[in-house]
């Protein structure tokens, strides 16, 4: 949190330089002032670059603790539920932790980190003018109801399609172990058919799921690109009228652009967060029946 406290202070950078070139720079011709501008920006965009890369390698790192410290107690509940119960796919614990350490280490869980400017960068485009807030304040709640959306439509259909891969991958697994009996009685056509039935029902929800994510993924990204041009025109008839100057035009269109991102990274990476949330539980459910000896 603190470091993309800093990383998006500095996106802040692109539209302050925008301003200064258009109310210092062009209006003096000052080729001094540019220069110093722009060394000077150059300079934020490489500690951004920095700060960008630390938060990443922290992240990664983070995953990899959080495996190394759950790893030993996630085999040996996964072995003693195998044993008592002998049902269902003893090696799902282990992709849930894998699946909890990716998300960790991912993009998803930086726009969560990221989510909160959005609030800031509105203020910033008030300040600027109330339209062109008015504007991105409509924008946000539209992309956040998009969110909303993707999250009513995809939850029912991930959660079935985790089951039912569950399913399919115990049935696979107890097939295996009994490969030579099904062999020798001649049953793997039978078995393979079962096999098929179970898979085709898993692709099927997962192919519903991305479906639903795809297509609102696919209007949330319109949206956006129009609510860009959107606020850029406004932006152009309010200079035109004098109630705004061009490098306020150009800074609010950028800094709306700067609100948007975190909320639609927010709905592309949604569908690894509902996996992730889901093998969190279950693993929280599998440690809790089973502490350590």
């Amino acid at each position: 949190m603190l470091f993309s406290f800093f990383l998006n202070l500095l996106q802040l950078t692109p539209t302050l330089y925008t301003l200064q070139l258009s109310e210092r720079v062009l209006s003096s011709r000052d080729e001094t002032t540019l220069i110093a501008l722009s060394v000077m920006v150059l300079f934020l965009y490489v500690i951004s670059s920095i700060l960008e890369w630390a938060r990443s390698h922290l992240l990664v790192r983070l995953g990899l603790r959080l495996d190394e410290a759950l790893n030993d107690r996630v085999f040996e509940a996964a072995f003693k539920n195998t044993l008592s119960r002998n049902t269902g796919n003893s090696l799902q614990p282990l992709h849930d932790l894998a699946q909890v350490r990716q998300f960790l280490a991912g993009p998803g869980l930086l726009a969560f980190f990221d989510a909160p400017w959005t609030v800031i960068f509105l203020a910033v485009i008030f300040l600027l003018h109330p339209l062109l807030g008015a504007i991105s304040l409509a924008g946000a709640v539209l992309l956040l109801a998009m969110t909303l959306l993707t999250e009513r439509l995809t939850q029912k259909p991930l959660a079935e399609a985790n089951a039912a891969w569950a399913r399919t991958s115990a049935f696979a697994s107890n097939s295996l172990r009994n490969v030579e009996v099904i062999s020798a009685m001649g049953m793997l056509d039978a078995v393979r058919e079962r096999w098929l039935e179970h898979y085709d029902a898993v692709l099927g929800l997962q192919a519903l799921a991305s479906d639903r994510a795809g297509s609102i993924g696919a209007a949330t990204r319109l949206i956006r690109i129009g609510l860009q041009s959107l606020i850029l025109g406004t932006g152009a008839w309010l200079a035109i009228n004098g109630h705004l100057s061009a490098g306020g035009m150009f800074a609010g269109s950028i800094l709306m652009g700067r609100m948007l991102s975190p909320v639609e990274l927010c709905i592309a990476n949604w569908k690894g967060f509902v996996l992730a949330r889901g093998a969190y539980a279950r693993l929280s459910d599998l440690l809790k029946a089973s502490p350590p000896q």
